[in-house]
């Protein structure tokens, strides 16, 4: 798998004419090498890789990567960018690099025979476009999020305690097998006590070996149902299922934000937010944003979240998300819970 990403990521260095990427950033270490702690890698364009690691992590390092990939431990300087960028100094090649910190660029700029290239472009390229393995993990992490959203209503049944509410959910979150959670449950608004017939959204995220899924969901305290709050809830619904059906690969993302404001305009007095999705993955947010200026497409085979935020009259934000496969032929829900609990 690490070595089928390394050759598709040499195959757009030798395109770009890049005979080196530095990867510094930990998520795109993990993505093509497969070792995921503390270090960095350099790829060749013929595909070859040399992982840089602190001595303490070696033996994870080499347990965690390919036999075509070699590891070196920095033994005398424990900083493997500066190992990596002495290897370089005064080296006539064009190096792309993910990420770097400014006083590391100033070191590898002042190589009068280095050319130094922004390479994020072409990692994510490789990395937005989602493989069945990764998928899967996705729909795992998926399937622990959303039981954990069913615990949180049914125990919503009556008042509540926000601590209460946020230990169920995490409790869940490691009983369905979830590996960490990227970010804390997040219920808005912020209160200590949720009273029956109080609205509240609650987002959870979880991660399985990594890849992640975040999930939101409007509820009512006491399942009451009514009013403003279940008329912009249903309006969400719609758009979902029109997105579902009508947004296919290689859309334009500004499409779903034309669509979300075509759903919301003759309802007047809601105001949404500017970021209404984005990708998922390694990361919690990953490209392509999905907001009014977004000029991105929709790669086939990325996984994004949806996640409108509405600001109604009553100051109340609403919002519903979930986690979807961008297909051909649409947008493939990952989860299995229903919109409206």
């Amino acid at each position: 798998m690490h070595n089928t990403r390394l050759g598709n990521l040499a195959e757009l260095m030798m395109e770009n004419n890049l005979d080196l990427i530095l990867l510094t950033s930990r998520p795109n270490v993990r993505y093509f090498t497969g070792y995921g702690g503390e270090g960095i890698a350099l790829i060749s364009s013929d595909g070859a890789a040399t992982l840089y690691v602190e001595p303490i992590y070696l033996e994870e390092a080499e347990r965690s990567v390919p036999e075509k990939i070699s590891v070196t431990p920095v033994e005398e300087i424990y900083d493997p960018l500066a190992a990596a960028v002495e290897e370089l100094r005064e080296k006539r090649i064009t190096i792309g690099v993910d990420s770097l910190p400014v006083e590391k660029y100033s070191e590898l700029a002042a190589s009068h025979s280095m050319v130094i290239k922004p390479a994020g472009g072409l990692i994510w390229r490789i990395r937005s476009r989602k493989d069945a393995w990764e998928k899967e993990l996705i729909r795992e992490a998926t399937a622990a999020v959303e039981s954990a959203l069913e615990m949180a209503f049914d125990l919503l049944m009556g008042d509540s305690q926000a601590s209460e509410v946020k230990t169920v959910v995490t409790e869940e979150l490691m009983r369905r097998g979830a590996d960490a959670i990227p970010e804390t449950p997040v219920i808005t608004p912020g209160r200590e006590v949720y009273r029956r017939g109080d609205t509240l959204t609650l987002t959870v995220t979880a991660s399985k070996k990594g890849y992640a899924a975040k999930l939101t969901r409007t509820m009512t305290v006491g399942h009451e149902e009514g009013g403003e709050a279940a008329r912009l809830c249903d309006t969400l619904v719609e758009w979902f299922s029109e997105c579902s059906e009508k947004v296919k690969a290689w859309s334009p993302t500004l499409e779903l934000f034309d669509m979300l404001r075509e759903k919301l305009n003759p309802l007047g007095g809601a105001r949404v937010s500017r970021v209404i999705g984005h990708g998922i993955g390694l990361e919690l947010v990953e490209p392509p944003s999905i907001t009014p200026n977004s000029k991105e497409l929709l790669p086939e085979g990325a996984v994004i979240t949806l996640q409108p935020k509405l600001l109604v009259k009553s100051s109340t934000i609403l919002s519903i998300g979930d986690t979807y496969a961008v297909e051909r032929d649409g947008l493939v829900k990952l989860s299995r819970i229903d919109y409206i609990l």
